[in-house]
């Protein structure tokens, strides 16, 4: 099993070597950090590919808390996510009550 310091705060324990051994073991996994930037995903965009599929979760693979410190880049990316989830969630809605009403 996967011993993990219970703090990553690239003081004592770098970040990077925790993620290099950690994401190829997991499924999914829950982080909380003060500050996010999804250009650092890149560094990991493969080895979040072996995540497990949501729709055999039930739910995201990847849960990140964030808090407010992050970039422009980050913050219209995330809002451009909510809107497109809120559109699709608009548009399925339509489609159901469009299917209900054919009948």
């Amino acid at each position: 099993m996967l011993s993990l310091p219970p703090l990553v705060d690239n003081a004592g324990t770098d970040l990077e070597e925790v993620y290099d051994r950690l994401l190829p073991q997991i499924e999914e996994g829950r982080i909380a950090t003060g500050y996010f930037y999804l250009s650092g995903f890149d560094l990991y965009k493969d080895e979040l590919e072996t995540l497990a599929d949501p729709d055999d979760l039930g739910h995201a693979p990847l849960r990140i808390l964030m808090g407010r410190q992050t970039n422009r880049e980050t913050t219209d990316e995330i809002e451009e996510g909510q809107s497109l989830r809120e559109q699709f969630k608009s548009d399925l809605k339509d489609d159901i009550e469009s299917l209900n009403n054919a009948q």
